[in-house]
């Protein structure tokens, strides 16, 4: 089979080497071929080593100039403005108010009201009988009991008869088991209305919040726990009797006396006192700004408006007479917050809002005694933390240094040689042969250095960030700042280490301490004259000049590594991009590719063809040659 087309032969047959000697003189034809293979390859490791030098950009920039980013964005004010805050009543930290400050200062605080939802709540519309004590299953004795009464049925007394139990757990399994012998199970229907392989118990018990819940497994009974013995206060139950109706079903049995529209915040509820209290909940729920639910720990239905403050009282109208004022009692009015800062009173209708710079949560009053009027001050401090944005600051120099040398790398490398006049060049299929693995990847290596070696393109991008950096950043006061100010410098060196940024960090702890606000400016500082996506050279300079340190960067790296920069024109930006200028070289090439192949395989087929007649015409000699003998009787 020949290099370059497909067609099978059987050469040789003549004696002649065919098969080498037209690979012998193909080598010589494939030299332009070879030239076009080294061609693409130096211009598809240019277009990897332009996307190694975005990538490494990219890389800098989400890290710290990205809006999205909100821990190390250089960009954003709130990387600066960071700030220690105490809030303290004498020398106790105070449980009343969470608060975070956006610039140094001391104030005083009053916490006189808190913001409140309107609220209201039915009376214990109980899922079970639950004691009004502390329960503890570990001080039990022998003996001791309680007497439960199911509606109106024949009293059960359960007996210790079993101790020590080493966990709860293992107390209430025992007494859920004694439960179930003494009232059986229940009839239960499943969701699919069959019933359950294993019926519950009618009666069940468990311990929530450390007391002794007893409970019927279906709404509508009536649990009542007798204290006959005189040893049911043991299990957590006051003196006499304590009697619970489970949980309400219909409207009728939250007190309802009929039926009507009752209108909250102007939208009507149509109701009657058949109704069941999960469907009057739903239709509740349906009105804007209306909460209701039910409060399995207390045990209530609750109603209460979405917001806090006054703007979020509710606003009934109707029928309040069926409605009922039994029904739901307020438990709380609409009100908003107030407090007192530095002798001022401020209202707000929630208890989480900004005000002088100070983010607060209030949590409580601060009133020393209720009803007294009488307020404990509580003193809050707010410290520049200058530890964390000198962090920051080493931080941004160490990577963006640590970008500028791989930038000044890719600039500063010039192509390898192998030797005084010869530079390395890429492999051909041939030569890789001959070669070892680990001899090839070295030699790879070797070749694909210098691929932007005084690149244009790359150079810009160096020198728009160095000289961006130390240009003066004009303040909101007219000022200007430069960032030696901050005891940030050039390094003398040069060659990949030229440009980088050394730090007096004594200079810029001063800084930082001193002049807050201006070093905020500097970094993070946006232009509200000159727009990014102008057109012109000349606003885009000027928008860089406008700017503040981070959006100068910033800018930079998207004038360079955007789907419109510079890189991703010159090389794509990513491989699949076929609309960059090395992109387009690609195509080029391997269009001359596919023609020198083509002219190959005719030559190839041109000598095959040569040396088979060849062939023949030996053969044919070789035959006459034979016959003569034969006719003159030579052996």
């Amino acid at each position: 089979m020949g290099t370059y087309s497909t067609t099978m032969r059987y050469t040789g047959l003549s004696g002649i080497d065919t098969e080498s000697m037209v690979q012998q003189l193909m080598k010589a034809e494939s030299m332009k071929y070879d030239k076009l293979y080294r061609q693409r390859q130096l211009v598809e490791w240019k277009q990897e080593a332009y996307h190694d030098v975005a990538n490494t950009m990219k890389t800098f920039s989400a890290t710290f100039l990205q809006m999205t980013n909100l821990t190390s964005n250089i960009r954003a004010v709130s990387s600066f403005n960071k700030f220690n805050t105490s809030a303290k009543i004498g020398d106790k930290d105070s449980a009343a108010v969470k608060v975070t400050a956006s610039k140094a200062g001391e104030v005083k605080l009053l916490v006189k009201r808190l913001a409140a939802a309107e609220a209201y709540e039915t009376n214990r519309v109980a899922v079970s009988a639950r004691g009004e004590e502390t329960f503890s299953w570990a001080s039990l004795n022998f003996g001791d009991s309680i007497t439960i009464r199911l509606d109106n049925g024949s009293d059960k007394t359960i007996t210790m008869d079993q101790l020590p139990f080493a966990t709860e757990a293992e107390f209430t399994d025992w007494f859920n088991g004694k439960l179930e012998a003494a009232f059986g199970t229940e009839p239960l229907l499943n969701t699919q209305g069959s019933q359950p392989s294993q019926p519950p118990s009618k009666v069940q018990a468990a311990i929530k919040d450390g007391k002794l819940d007893i409970s019927a497994v279906n709404v509508g009974h009536t649990i009542t726990v007798v204290n006959n013995s005189g040893s049911a206060n043991k299990f957590g139950f006051a003196a006499g009797s304590t009697t619970s109706k489970l949980q309400a079903s219909t409207l009728a049995d939250l007190g309802f006396t009929g039926g009507g529209t009752l209108k909250v915040n102007g939208e009507d509820i149509i109701f009657d006192a058949n109704m069941s209290a999960d469907n009057f909940l739903s239709k509740l729920n349906t009105v804007s700004g209306v909460s209701a639910s039910y409060d399995s720990k207390k045990e209530v239905y609750v109603l209460k408006s979405t917001g806090t403050g006054v703007e979020n009282a509710i606003a009934f109208a109707g029928d309040m007479g069926a409605f009922g004022a039994s029904t739901f009692t307020k438990v709380s009015d609409a009100q908003d917050a107030l407090i007192e800062l530095d002798g001022v009173e401020i209202s707000r209708s929630t208890n989480k809002f900004t005000v002088d710079g100070l983010s607060l949560e209030l949590l409580a009053t601060t009133e020393t005694s209720a009803g007294s009027g009488v307020y404990d001050t509580i003193s809050i401090k707010a410290e520049a933390n200058v530890d964390d944005t000198l962090n920051l600051i080493k931080k941004f120099v160490e990577e963006y240094n640590s970008m500028l040398e791989k930038l000044n790398t890719q600039y500063n490398t010039s192509r390898a040689k192998s030797s005084s006049y010869t530079k390395y060049e890429p492999l051909t299929s041939d030569e890789k042969a001959a070669m070892t693995e680990k001899e090839v990847e070295l030699w790879e290596a070797k070749a694909k250095e210098g691929m932007l070696y005084r690149d244009e393109i790359v150079n810009s991008v160096i020198s728009s960030m160095r000289s961006m950096l130390y240009e003066p950043v004009t303040l909101s006061d007219g000022k200007k700042i430069s960032l030696w100010e901050l005891g940030i410098t050039t390094s003398s060196s040069r060659g990949n280490e030229a440009g980088k940024l050394v730090i007096d960090e004594t200079k810029l702890r001063s800084a930082l301490t001193d002049r807050a606000e201006d070093v905020t400016q500097l970094f993070t500082k946006s232009s509200d004259k000159y727009s990014y996506s102008s057109t012109t050279k000349k606003d885009y300079y000027n928008l860089l000049r406008d700017e503040g340190l981070g959006d100068r960067l910033y800018h930079i790296i998207e004038n360079a590594t955007s789907s419109s920069g510079t890189i991703s024109l010159r090389a794509g930006v990513s491989k699949t991009d076929y609309n960059s200028v090395l992109a387009k070289q690609l195509t080029d090439i391997d269009t001359s590719i596919t023609d020198a192949i083509n002219k190959l395989t005719a030559k190839e087929e041109q000598y095959y063809l040569m040396f088979s007649k060849m062939e023949a015409a030996i053969s044919q000699n070789s035959a006459m040659m034979s016959q003569m003998q034969s006719l003159l009787g030579i052996a």
